[in-house]
């Protein structure tokens, strides 16, 4: 800071000329100097150059400043003027270096010993005089140059000593007093010398010329205590004395003989099967070892349990023969009746919401995320609203800049240039007069960026960007072609520099708003300490937020006219990605309303592929009259009613919607609801009617006949989805309530409403009526039988005999279980998260924005550890526990995220917090004042004798609450750095409290860093996954020493995006628990409705694990992250999964051949077909066209985890489970049993 260093060199004020008369060469004060007007030492002669003593309170000051000075009656080269000057001067580095005594007293030396060493002329000299401007005792001339020769040595162990020494708000101290130049020890002293920031110009020499030596003087090391009484500094300024701070160590692969160590399990553990499956195959097909087996088998399967379960499909056929007779009997009262209650269901629809809240789609309500957030809402305020432009300069050259100045030479990019950042300032202006339109709900009002902003002083909106740092004056670089370029070296290295501390221009790098535009938030794309390299500048603007989404109207009225600017916004030089706070939320809107004529387009051809397939055609003239495009039409309807009913009856029950609801509930339903469609129209088709049975009749047998079946598999899914509502995120548990209840309503009204339509349709071919056209009747001869269609010919006569060739059994077995093994072997590689690209449009905006985030910004986003407000702050124990000032325990809170940033790679904290009570210790000790009577604040302006430091002789305040209000209300500047309006007025929240003095008391309180920049998922979930494990060390070392309820020491992270991606933490965990219980809700299901036989239910399990497994092995083949998205699908996949295979085993069982493999063979020919034509042709016609969906979001998880499940389901449900089923099958049916 440029007050340091001017502090730093009136320090030198007092007079130079080498005389042999005296050992002194400057006293008093002959003039000022300077950028800060300090005074200038005479240059004495003669008798003055003789030492003197000081009276009792300037040797008092001299030696608490320099305790070496410790002389008494000892004889200096300075007078009592001079020492109190040099005292008050270096009061205000020291603001920034006493809380490390070592550093202070070392720093202290330097000019301590320039003022008042009675051995001055054997290292100063005075290089140029000048006439003195002011009267003097001590002669007529004031020093113009000195020279001070210096150990190198000592410098270089006083920096080291410094090197830590941190600002709260601002970072590391030096690099404030290092100015334009890098810092390093010489530079800091050249910073110090330079003659703007000095009444003189001072040259620091590290070789003495003769008749000199060179200063030198021991030094004491930051870990060690500098005097008696004093203490070493803290760990927040110094490493050595900070304890060991353990960070786990990050994971390490799991390996087996160098190899992943998944791999390897997996290969050993499927060649133990596949070795079990040769051996097998030996015995059974080639020994004949296994016909004991196969009679054990056998008796098994005849076990009362299955004699007593054999009963119950008797018992269910009849139950759905007589429903499935009063549906055909009945009809139009059954229709009537179904669309009655659906209409009934329906009208909840009047109290339809819909939750697009990313946050409440994702974050469960009680989560420990989603509690925070609104902790820190509820008690501090909510994060701000950012809108963001990231510029390129197009084409633009880097160039170098010779410093006069500095004597240096700068390489900067090109956007330094004075036409881009005219230019960029040009931008910024527009940005900031943008008007939005809000309707008030009267009116229009024009809103503007001045009234929703982020304004800490109450004068201009905050803004971090590079035009800030000239207060967004263009005429100030235009008129300094040159300087403008130190500026902002100046401002680089300190955003916090103040006009009176500006030695160049005058103007400090405070923004026209009154705070600092710190340079990793506005400059991006650098390498590390490359700053002014920076290929990409960013303008960030901060808008108020507000925890009602209505409060936050007005602002986002105004972000839509910023998008709307910026979309349109194009310049030659300029290379522009751009975001604001409502971005994500109105292209997710967007992207929703692009993708309805997709969705709209797959189940149009969904639903054209079943009006024509479901038909049977034996010529043209008569295609019209046994097709069946009506029935179809109406089976699609039921389909759509039925989601419809499911809506309709939760938002009566209260449970909102989700877009994901007409995403993915309809796909399901009607894979599902199409594949029972086609079940029941093939099963009649394929029946003959018997002598003398009515048409009725026919149509209640086959109810009887496919009923189980389709109960088997509807109950199964509708209870795995049921089951899977046990979740706790929200997006999961709605989808999965709805998916049930619409799954249920389908079910039912295929098995009546739908049995009704047939019947109807049915009626309709035999009085030889066409179909649409049901008024006119056919001329032609219907005589002529059905011939069997060319699918169910296929599977009958040349897919299903494949079933008899052993080789054919063995190797689809041993290649679906190698496909298995490969896919639970990378199972546990899977990327984990959601990458934000891929939830917007291939053509969003928002692309090239993510894309310029990932490859210039150079800071994480905020994150903020908060102290719950029940924490006693008035104990002085406590307080220990917090900060970083004399007393603080090494291992206190901002100690331990001092300790964490010097790790950043492993805990992704990138800079130490800002610490509101450090800076208000040291504002309540060098800036506050309080009457001595009264206690109340003196203005700053006018500060009396009646007034007393507010600290007193203490080095904190006795009373936390008496300022803490004037704390946050003062604003920093040149007289005192440290008032907390601007950092600290949304960190601390105040209570109101009489008994207190001041009023209140201090509730929830947090201490802000940053995180590193996050780049990708994994960043962010690991991010989190810190932050979380450093706030539970802090909670766990303040519950250790708290003075009162340890349960009052309560800390946490908080940072915006945790809510998103907490839920990644226990992603593995949650897919388990899901998947677990819907499997197990299918496996009772089944085994209930198989007769409680173990074989099927093993059948269908084994098969449906092995399909979810082997989606999971296409997830990672195909990038399909895992998320909430991707667990959906998993969900549901458990569901679909049963439509392949129920039918297909439920046809097995009851079949009536003695021989396992002829029973798989009839069930595939008669009910494969059947699913192959209804669900994997249905769905596989339908996932193709969500390929040329615009979000990437539904090609990724839609369209290729669909297109795997279909394809999954289709090869494990036909291919595999048929072999699986005649390899293992009983050699004796059951069928018989219950036919």
């Amino acid at each position: 800071m440029r007050l340091v260093l001017g502090s730093l060199t009136l320090a030198l004020v007092a007079g130079t000329t080498f005389t042999a008369e005296g050992p002194c060469v400057f006293k008093g004060q002959c003039g000022t100097g300077g950028s800060l007007d300090l005074g200038v030492p005479c240059a004495i002669e003669g008798e003055a150059t003789r030492t003197n003593t000081l009276n009792r309170t300037a040797y008092d000051q001299l030696v608490s400043l320099c305790p070496d000075f410790d002389r008494p009656n000892g004889e200096f080269c300075c007078d009592d003027s001079q020492v109190g000057l040099l005292v008050q001067q270096f009061s205000n580095m020291a603001l920034f270096l006493k809380q490390c005594p070592s550093c202070n007293f070392n720093m202290a030396r330097i000019f301590c010993h320039m003022t008042c060493s009675p051995r001055q002329t054997d290292f100063i000299e005075v290089t140029a005089k000048e006439n003195a401007t002011e009267k003097s005792p001590y002669g007529t001339k004031k020093v113009g140059r000195i020279s001070y020769y210096l150990s190198e040595d000592y410098i270089d162990r006083t920096y080291a000593s410094c090197a830590e020494v941190r600002n709260p708000q601002t970072g590391l101290a030096l690099k404030m007093f290092c100015g334009s130049y890098t810092c390093s020890p010489k530079n800091l002293l050249l910073a110090v010398g330079t003659g703007g920031f000095s009444p003189f110009p001072m040259e620091f020499e590290y070789t003495a010329p003769e008749g000199h030596v060179l200063f030198d003087h021991n030094t004491t090391k930051c870990s060690q205590a500098p005097f008696p009484g004093e203490s070493p500094c803290a760990c927040a300024d110094c490493v050595d004395v900070c304890p060991p701070y353990v960070v786990p160590d990050d994971e390490v692969p799991f390996r087996i003989f160098g190899q992943d160590g998944y791999f390897v399990l997996t290969i050993s553990l499927l060649s133990v099967v596949l070795a079990g499956l040769a051996l097998f195959w030996i015995c059974k097909y080639s020994l004949g070892f296994c016909d004991a087996l196969d009679r054990d088998e056998t008796n098994l399967l005849s076990s009362e349990s299955l004699q007593v379960g054999a009963k119950a499909p008797s018992a269910m056929r009849r139950g759905f023969e007589r429903l499935g007779f009063l549906c055909a009997s009945r009809p139009w009262t059954t229709i009537a009746v179904g669309a009655i209650f659906c209409s009934l269901f329906s009208l909840g629809n009047l109290n339809f919401q819909v939750v697009t809240d990313p946050v409440q789609l994702w974050s469960a309500p009680t989560s420990e995320a989603r509690t925070q957030r609104e902790y820190y809402g509820n008690n501090l305020a909510p994060f701000y609203r950012i809108e963001q432009v990231i510029i390129v300069n197009k084409g633009g050259k880097p160039f170098v800049y010779e410093s006069n100045r500095t004597q240096q030479s700068y390489e900067f990019s090109p956007v330094f240039r004075s036409d881009f950042l005219a230019d960029l300032l040009d931008l910024q202006e527009k940005i900031t007069n943008l008007k939005g339109t809000y309707n008030n709900g009267t009116a229009n009002e024009e809103v503007d960026l001045q009234s929703i902003c982020f304004s800490p002083l109450d004068k201009k909106c905050a803004i971090q960007s590079v035009p800030n740092w000239f207060q967004n004056n263009i005429s100030i670089i235009r008129e300094n072609p040159e300087k403008y370029l130190d500026h902002i070296v100046d401002c680089v290295n300190s955003p916090t520099l103040v006009p009176g501390q500006d030695d160049l221009l005058n103007i400090g790098c405070l923004g026209e708003y009154g705070g600092p535009s710190f340079y990793y938030a506005a400059l991006g794309g650098y390498d590390e300490d490359k700053p002014l390299l920076a290929p990409a500048v960013v303008l960030t603007f901060l808008v108020n937020n507000h925890a009602k989404a209505e409060d936050n109207e007005r602002a986002v009225a105004w972000e839509q006219e910023f998008i709307r600017f910026m979309k349109n916004f194009t310049h030659p030089n300029m290379t522009v990605a751009f975001m604001g706070e409502s971005s994500i939320t109105s292209e997710l809107d967007v992207e929703s309303r692009s993708d309805v004529s997709t969705i709209a387009v797959s189940y149009l051809l969904m639903f054209l592929y079943v009006a024509v397939v479901l038909g049977r055609y034996k010529s043209v003239a008569t295609v019209l009259l046994h097709s069946q495009i009506v029935l179809g039409a109406m089976g699609v309807f039921l389909v759509l009613v039925s989601v419809v009913s499911s809506v309709g009856i939760y938002s009566l029950m209260g449970i909102p919607s989700t877009l994901i609801i007409f995403e993915v509930v309809p796909f399901l339903v009607l894979a599902i609801g199409v594949d029972n469609i086609f079940i029941l129209v093939q099963a009649y088709q394929r029946s003959s009617r018997l002598d003398g049975e009515s048409l009725e009749e026919h149509v209640a047998r086959i109810v009887g006949l496919v009923g189980p079946s389709l109960l088997l598999a509807s109950a199964s899914e509708v209870t795995c989805f049921f089951l899977g509502a046990l979740t706790s995120m929200p997006a999961v548990r709605t989808f999965a309530l709805y998916a049930a209840l619409a799954l249920l309503i389908d079910v039912l009204l295929q098995i009546t409403v739908f049995v009704s339509m047939l019947t109807l349709d049915i009626r309709r071919q035999e009085s030889g009526r066409f179909d649409l056209l049901c008024c006119m009747k056919s001329n032609s001869d219907d005589t002529e039988a059905f011939e069997d269609s060319t699918l169910f010919n296929f599977m009958k006569n040349v897919y299903s005999p494949l079933l008899r060739k052993d080789y054919y059994r063995f190797a689809i077995l041993v290649t679906f279980l190698c496909y298995l093994g490969f896919s639970l072997s990378v199972i546990p590689h899977l990327d984990v998260g959601l990458d934000q690209e891929i939830s917007m449009p291939r053509d969003s905006y928002l692309q090239d924005y993510f894309r310029s985030l990932k490859e210039y910004l150079r800071v994480g986003p905020p994150a903020y550890f908060v102290i719950h407000d029940k924490y006693n702050y008035s104990d002085a124990n406590n307080q220990n526990l917090i900060g970083t000032f004399e007393g603080a325990a090494n291992d206190s809170l901002v100690n331990q995220l001092i300790q964490a940033s010097r790790t950043k790679e492993k805990t992704f904290i990138a800079a130490p917090a800002m610490s509101w009570i450090d800076d208000y210790f040291a504002w309540s000790q060098e800036c506050c004042f309080e009457n001595n009577k009264t206690h109340e604040r003196c203005p700053a302006e006018n500060i009396s004798h009646g007034c007393l430091k507010c600290t007193g002789d203490s080095d904190r305040p006795p009373s936390m609450t008496s300022h803490i209000k004037d704390f946050l209300h003062d604003i920093p500047d040149v007289k005192c750095g440290k008032g907390g309006h601007a950092a600290y007025s949304q960190a601390i929240q105040l209570v109101p409290n009489a008994k207190n003095l001041g009023g209140v008391e201090i509730g929830a309180t947090s201490f802000m860093t940053y995180h590193s920049i996050l780049k990708n998922s994994t960043d962010f979930i690991n991010a989190l996954r810190m932050g979380r494990y450093v706030a539970e060390k802090i909670e766990k070392r303040l519950k250790e020493s708290y003075k009162g309820n340890k349960d009052d020491a309560e800390v946490f992270p908080y940072s915006i995006f945790y809510v998103f991606y907490e839920q990644y933490l226990t992603i593995w965990s949650d897919v388990a628990k899901h998947l677990l219980i819907s499997f197990t809700g299918v496996l009772l299901i089944t085994f209930l409705l198989m007769k409680f036989k173990v074989f099927p239910t093993i059948a269908i399990g084994l098969t449906i694990s092995m399909i979810v497994s082997d989606l999971m092995g296409v997830m990672y083949m195909a990038n399909v992250s895992l998320n909430a998205i991707s667990l959906v699908n998993l969900v549901m996949c458990v569901g679909i999964s049963v439509e392949f295979c129920s039918h297909i085993v439920k046809a097995f069982i009851e079949d009536d051949e003695s021989c396992p493999i002829e029973r798989a063979i009839n069930a595939v020919a008669h009910t494969g077909s059947s699913v192959l034509s209804g669900i994997t042709f249905t769905k596989f016609i339908g996932v193709v066209v969500l390929f040329f969906a615009k979000s990437q979001l539904f090609v990724i998880f839609y369209f290729r985890m669909y297109l795997a499940i279909v394809l999954l389901g289709s090869f494990h449900g036909l291919v595999f489970l048929p072999v699986f089923l005649a390899t293992f099958g009983s050699p004796k049916s059951t069928g018989r049993n219950s036919n």
